[in-house]
């Protein structure tokens, strides 16, 4: 199945089903990008629930599971920036706890995504030691991303 389908899967689901049982055996078929785009596209569709079950009981999965790798940086970072519409410093914050627990490295994309989270909920201290990281990193990103920290500092400073 494709992203779209299992959106519409799970759209369609009584509000007491399970998304997991919908949707786990069509997740071997997709990688890790796709399960982010799944995630989001549930989002979209009012479905963010569905997509953090989903995300949940991925990150629940044995590391000898054949899913365990579709949490990944992709999927963590989507799951960090769907926080932010509710307000979810904490829970984004351990998400990044998590990422670390399993050797995975954050990103430019994922500072990002939790200094927008840290700005919904104006925990300024919290923007700035991101900021700090996004600079840290800065110095092995593209220079779109490097424009793109400019951008982000320079909301995060003047939000």
């Amino acid at each position: 199945m494709s992203v779209e389908e299992l959106v519409k899967v799970c759209c369609s689901l009584p509000a007491s089903a399970s998304a997991v049982t919908a949707v786990a055996p069509s997740l071997a078929y997709l990688d890790s990008r796709a399960t982010a785009a799944l995630m989001k596209e549930l989002a979209k569709c009012q479905q963010l629930s569905r997509a953090m079950e989903i995300f949940d009981w991925l990150k629940s999965l044995p590391a000898v599971h054949e899913l365990y790798s579709l949490c990944d940086v992709y999927t963590f970072t989507t799951a960090i920036s769907l926080m932010g519409p509710s307000q979810q410093l904490r829970r984004a914050l351990e998400y990044i706890g998590e990422m670390r627990a399993r050797g995975l490295q954050c990103n430019v994309h994922t500072y990002s995504a939790l200094m927008n989270v840290c700005i919904k909920v104006s925990r300024w201290p919290c923007c700035l030691q991101t900021q700090n990281q996004l600079m840290f990193i800065a110095a092995a990103a593209s220079s779109f991303e490097c424009s793109n920290i400019d951008k982000t500092r320079f909301w995060c400073v003047c939000a």
